[in-house]
């Protein structure tokens, strides 16, 4: 495929085998099948889990990423990387990061759900946990998106089950915009 192809197709280099949809991962490319395909098809993450730690993923001492799947809205099959560790100071944190393969909803539009969800599983407290949502450079030489990083501030609510629920603020803002460096100081990793 000629640059120019490239350009017009939005930068996919390959297709999916299984569903045909465009693939940018450098795994899923060579593998020649997107991550949730790859998982449908039985195959374990682990080698997701090392493209994101080496390539989507700030280099964090002692923290976790893996593929994270979960629905979208109406009930579609998503999946986002999410990293989560503790900072020097004790305070724990969880990165959510839209993947380049996700086939449904954005983690921007599910962030509410995400951390929800995300935070229950880990069992970790709101209060002593800070939530990024993470967009890794993407997009080709004539529409690039740069990479972007933003502190989530969700209002906590507590449900039925006992436990707490992300909750949109009522002013609406909940997204700090933050740089690679701002991030990495608040989770004690000097850039």
């Amino acid at each position: 495929m000629t640059a120019i192809q490239q350009g017009m197709f939005g930068g996919y280099l390959a297709y999916c085998s299984r569903c045909g949809r465009g693939l940018t991962n450098p795994l899923s490319v060579k593998r020649g099948i997107g991550p949730i395909c790859w998982k449908i098809k039985g195959n374990g993450g682990s080698e997701m889990s090392e493209i994101l730690d080496r390539e989507v993923y700030p280099s964090i001492p002692s923290a976790t990423a893996r593929e994270y799947p979960y629905k979208g809205f109406g009930g579609c099959e998503c999946v986002c990387g999410l990293q989560h560790g503790s900072t020097p100071s004790g305070k724990n944190f969880v990165i959510l990061t839209e993947l380049p393969d996700n086939p449904g909803t954005s983690v921007t539009n599910m962030v509410e759900e995400l951390a929800t969800q995300a935070l229950r599983q880990l069992g970790l407290d709101p209060a002593n946990t800070l939530i990024f949502e993470h967009y890794p450079e993407r997009g080709n030489k004539w529409n690039p998106f740069p990479e972007s990083w933003d502190l989530i501030l969700p209002d906590w609510e507590m449900c039925p089950d006992g436990y707490m629920a992300a909750q949109v603020p009522h002013d609406h803002h909940m997204w700090k915009r933050l740089t690679r460096e701002e991030v990495l100081a608040l989770i004690g990793v000097a850039s």
